[in-house]
């Protein structure tokens, strides 16, 4: 029998909360059923890195190494789940002579070398760039943006995608909102790890829990257990309901921490990010998890 493994990469920043996809899925028991395995990234960016930047392949000694192969069964296919930051994250990467994200498409194509010939999704957490941009000025890690202040109103998240689709085109590519990830986290998850029936409550609320107080968490536990049968939407319009009474204004209210930022400049951001998110929606290729 010939072991199969494929891969899922979330490719982020620290700024768009996907990554909180690895942190749900870790603690699920069933995993390890299913053949799911999810590591800690520390165990396997460094080397993924060096050997993209090589442009070499994963040997089974470079897998071996960054995914512990030797402690699993070598009968049992595998779907490992990774969460990248490399192509998006660096300075140089993360906005450069006034393009966001300029040549994702490319870091993304060698990182799918590395793991070739192997099935492999990329998945993407697109969040509202005015926020994306305030939490990564908050983190003091880009000096540069001191002299040249990125404008988010031009970061178009279906450029990146379209160029992303071009340079990977074998690898399947999905992505959600992040505002609307507390109400699909379920979706999300099951798109991820191919077992939606196996899924605990517990995942599917992560993140609205998360936002809500202890009570609010504990009666939106109680009330989906009493109602288990639930469609996506159904759960999804639950969830939206109990997230407005019990989360604390300051929770729903994004504090913009941007130079000259004004509610104006929010306003427009705004529409034209639900422009930009219609026209990722509309990209072939690429799945739109939404409500």
């Amino acid at each position: 029998m010939t072991q199969e493994i494929q891969y899922t990469i979330q490719l982020g920043t620290a700024f768009d909360e996907g990554q909180q996809l690895i942190w749900s899925l870790v603690v699920e028991p069933w995993l390890a059923d299913e053949g799911l395995f999810v590591h800690r990234p520390r165990f396997y960016r460094p080397q993924l890195r060096r050997l993209a930047e090589s442009g070499a392949s994963a040997g089974p000694d470079d897998l071996r190494e960054m995914f512990f192969l030797d402690q699993k069964d070598p009968d049992q296919d595998m779907h490992l789940v990774l969460n990248v930051i490399e192509p998006m994250q660096p300075e140089l990467h993360f906005y450069h002579d006034g393009k966001w994200f300029a040549g994702l498409g490319s870091r993304a194509a060698r990182l799918r070398a590395v793991l070739a010939p192997s099935p492999l999704k990329f998945v993407l957490s697109l969040r509202n760039p005015a926020l994306l941009l305030s939490d990564a000025l908050a983190s003091g890690n880009y000096p540069s943006f001191e002299k040249e202040i990125p404008d988010p109103l031009k970061l178009c998240w279906a450029d990146v995608l379209r160029d992303l689709r071009t340079h990977v085109p074998d690898a399947s590519i999905a992505v959600w909102s992040a505002e609307e990830a507390p109400l699909i986290w379920g979706p999300v998850l099951s798109y991820v790890g191919g077992a939606p029936e196996k899924l605990t409550l517990d995942a599917h609320i992560h993140l609205a829990k998360f936002l809500m107080n202890d009570e609010g968490g504990k009666r939106l536990t109680e009330y989906l257990r009493q109602h288990p049968d639930l469609t996506d939407d159904l759960r999804a319009r639950v969830i939206s309901i109990f997230i407005d009474k019990f989360t604390p204004p300051e929770k729903l209210e994004a504090d913009v921490v941007i130079p000259g930022w004004s509610e104006d400049k929010q306003i427009r951001m705004d529409a034209l990010y639900a422009a930009d998110l219609e026209q990722v929606a509309k990209i072939d290729g690429v799945t739109f998890i939404t409500v």
